[in-house]
């Protein structure tokens, strides 16, 4: 894994952290603000709740999927872009319920903090 984040995206121990943080924080905040500010409430009021939800959540799962080819076999890779969708709709419902993205972003930095914290490891930085 610290191999093909090495070659393909640059990431290493030494400059981890501050990927770790960005991740977690600024690039977990325009994900939501997108895919739930923006493509959820947006769409919702536009075109219907079900296709919001469907188009919102397929979207967040499809985003994912060129940073994380190579990482897992094709098995795999098909539960992960599933649990994306599912995770993405469970967003979309935390949005809806509380009228904001605050909800889903403090979810999703905390996932995000959660697989920072496997390169941690993987790094040996802890």
């Amino acid at each position: 894994m610290t191999g093909a984040l090495q070659q393909h995206i640059g990431v290493n121990a030494g400059n981890f952290v501050f990927v770790a943080i960005y991740i977690s924080f600024v690039n977990s905040l325009l994900e939501e603000f997108f895919f739930r500010g923006f493509a959820f409430f947006t769409l919702k009021d536009q075109v219907g709740r079900t296709f919001a939800y469907l188009f919102s959540a397929g979207a967040f799962a499809v985003y994912h999927i060129a940073m994380m080819t190579s990482w897992f076999t094709l098995p795999l890779f098909l539960l992960l872009i599933a649990s994306l969708f599912i995770a993405g709709l469970l967003f979309n419902w935390l949005n809806e319920r509380n009228g904001n993205i605050y909800a889903s972003w403090m979810v999703h930095l905390c996932a995000n903090l959660a697989i920072n914290t496997i390169g941690f490891i993987l790094f040996d930085i802890i």
